[in-house]
């Protein structure tokens, strides 16, 4: 009696465990744009850093990245964020700012920003920014280049400010790398 339903139970149970292996790959496979990176955390890994020298230097991470591809995320185990690298623009806007001669100087300036993709400095983005919202990330640009503007213009005087916008732009690379 029991013989003759072995078959189709087996058959049906086997088809339910294809399906839900099918559903668990499909939502946990995570795929993202060339302009994005995926981070996948909850498990720790072994990276190899590229120091200074050259040489490469063993370290353990609890999250891993992925630009601009696709990966598994394993269920359970790991979750997964996304963090844009696209381009955005900072106004900044500073007024009655001293500058060398003592001069209250206002200054109106646009800043295109982005996170890097270089992997050293996008790891070390990741570390402080990843629980920023996009808005949160656009303050906290503002503000950093607002002081940094007023730093800059501390240490121009007029004729320069005027004459030589070049240099203005070369100082804000300077301190945007250091």
């Amino acid at each position: 009696m029991f013989a003759g339903l072995f078959i189709p139970i087996v058959i049906v149970g086997l088809a339910i465990a294809v399906l839900g292996i099918v559903v668990t790959f499909t939502r946990n496979y995570r795929k993202c744009a060339p302009n994005q990176v995926l981070v996948v955390y909850g498990r720790k890994r072994r990276v190899d850093v590229m120091q200074p020298d050259g040489s490469t230097k063993p370290i353990v991470r609890g999250y891993r990245l992925v630009i601009g591809g696709a990966t598994f995320v394993m269920p359970m185990l790991e979750s997964a964020k996304e963090i844009g690298l696209s381009t955005f623009q900072v106004q900044v806007s500073v007024a009655d700012t001293p500058n060398t001669d003592g001069v209250s100087v206002s200054v109106e300036a646009v800043a295109n920003m982005k996170i890097s993709s270089d992997p050293g400095l996008l790891a070390a983005a990741v570390e402080r920014l990843i629980s920023m919202k996009p808005q949160e990330l656009h303050v906290l640009c503002t503000s950093t280049m607002e002081g940094q503007l007023r730093q800059i213009v501390g240490t121009l005087t007029v004729e320069e400010m005027l004459k030589s916008r070049e240099t203005i732009s070369q100082k804000v690379l300077e301190v945007a790398k250091g």
